[in-house]
């Protein structure tokens, strides 16, 4: 893992079709969800995209386990597509973290808080606070 950290983090939940996107300073810490973005052709485009906009070059990269705390399918498919996304994207530093429970999570507080926040990108958030707590 790259010491050389942004002062801007983002953070994906990687589903099939879509990706939740959150985003948060290294110094605040309090992540913020973004529009989610399609998990299609154009997720290099847009992760770039991102990455500039929001000047960083690391990117939080959620990988879910069962209960048994064993990664899934998930877990490898989302694996592979950011290996890939590595040999595309070399000045990102991809850093992975346990989003367990963060969609169900999101969920709950959405319904909540009567929240119409994208619940994708609530768990990038969730993501990010995983890795705030893991980097204390």
């Amino acid at each position: 893992m790259s010491q050389n950290l942004s002062y801007n983090l983002l953070a994906l939940d990687i589903g099939d079709s879509k990706i939740g996107v959150a985003r948060a300073s290294v110094v605040a810490k309090i992540p913020q969800p973004l529009a989610k973005i399609a998990n299609d052709e154009n997720l290099l485009e847009n992760l770039k995209k991102l990455t500039e906009e929001y000047q960083t070059n690391t990117i939080i990269v959620g990988v879910p386990r069962n209960m048994s705390g064993e990664e899934t399918e998930q877990s490898k498919k989302i694996r592979n597509q950011v290996s890939n996304l590595k040999t595309k994207l070399k000045d990102i530093n991809f850093i992975f973290v346990d989003e367990s429970l963060s969609s169900v999570r999101a969920g709950d507080y959405i319904k909540v808080n009567n929240s119409r926040a994208d619940e994708d990108s609530i768990s990038a958030c969730y993501i990010l606070e995983e890795y705030f707590t893991i980097n204390k």
